[in-house]
């Protein structure tokens, strides 16, 4: 419909060999590999800005301003450990990572990790099965 949001890629890949015998030498050409990528319908914040003005009867300025407020108050909920839940739409958090010994894979020393807070989105049921 009119509201689904839609990301379309596509990937191109093509290498292509001319040869050609001039007075029996050959000649062979190597065209280099392109890569075509192409995204149909892809929302940036600018087009979210656009789809809130309409659905809410707002100017554009007034769209941004309000998405830009609903940002940083979810920013600041999250920097105060608070969790912020849309019901129906989801909740986001914050998950305390402890910090943790790893492992360099090129060299296979020890490093430490260190901790680390995580923002996490849990989706709520309601636009779950909207987009299924």
């Amino acid at each position: 419909g009119a509201n689904t949001l839609v990301k379309l890629q596509i990937w191109l890949f093509f290498e292509k060999k001319m040869t050609s015998d001039l007075q029996n030498q050959t000649l062979t050409v190597t065209l280099p590999t392109i890569l075509f990528h192409l995204k149909i319908n892809e929302m940036n914040k600018g087009d979210l800005v656009q789809k809130i003005a309409e659905h809410a009867g707002l100017t554009k300025a007034q769209s941004e301003e309000a998405l830009n407020a609903v940002i940083a108050s979810i920013t600041e909920a999250l920097k105060n450990d608070d969790s912020v839940t849309l019901v129906g739409f989801g909740t986001f958090s914050v998950s305390k990572r402890d910090a943790r010994t790893g492992r360099n894979p090129q060299t296979g020393e020890t490093i430490t990790i260190e901790a680390k807070n995580q923002v996490k989105f849990k989706v709520g049921k309601k636009l779950a099965d909207a987009v299924n």
